[in-house]
């Protein structure tokens, strides 16, 4: 039988990470939430969020643990939380130290941005939005840190391209119809 810790690193896809408690409780919406404590291993503790290199520490912050917004567990808002400490990383200077579970400088769970970023090029912003329980601009941000593993070569996305259709509207946009009638 797997212990705690293994069940809630495997639904939230986090390996290099521990489990160091959870709690539950419902917000003023009554909407129902976990918040897993998690940390990174002692191997991953201060390694760079860009370079992924072992980095020294510069300090431990005294504020308030950060949390990352992961996917739902049927209908639960499943957080993690963490407090976050500084390194000093020769290549790229003093950042916070890298989580497993996140990208760099997102407030949500690598899990969640690839969702959000698979949703949005299937359905409009604002399905996707509301489906994911985020504001509508927070849906880019997410497309935008995601955009290289949902589809790493985009510059391939045009071969073979046989036809292109353009409407009366794009065409006025294009080519103003005076300009266009000089040219013809």
């Amino acid at each position: 039988m797997a212990s705690t810790n293994t069940l809630c690193k495997q639904l939230l896809s986090i390996k290099s990470a521990v489990v160091t408690g959870h709690d539950f409780y419902q917000d003023s919406a009554g909407v129902n939430h976990l918040r897993i404590h998690a940390r990174p291993d002692k191997r991953h503790e201060d390694d760079c969020p860009f370079c992924h290199k072992r980095c020294r520490t510069y300090d431990v912050q005294t504020r308030l643990p950060r949390t990352w917004r992961a996917l739902d567990w049927g209908g639960t808002l499943v957080e993690i939380q963490y407090r976050t400490h500084r390194i000093l990383c020769p290549e790229h200077g003093i950042l916070a130290a890298d989580v497993p579970w996140a990208y760099p400088g997102s407030g949500f769970t690598k899990d969640f941005d690839l969702t959000v970023g698979w949703l949005a090029a299937y359905l409009p912003r604002s399905t996707v939005s509301e489906y994911m329980r985020i504001d509508w601009e927070t849906v880019g941000r997410c497309v935008h840190r995601t955009r290289n593993e949902i589809e790493p070569e985009r510059s391939r996305r045009l071969d073979h391209l046989v036809n292109i259709g353009i409407d009366e509207t794009s065409l006025d946009l294009l080519w103003p119809n005076e300009l266009f009638k000089e040219t013809m």
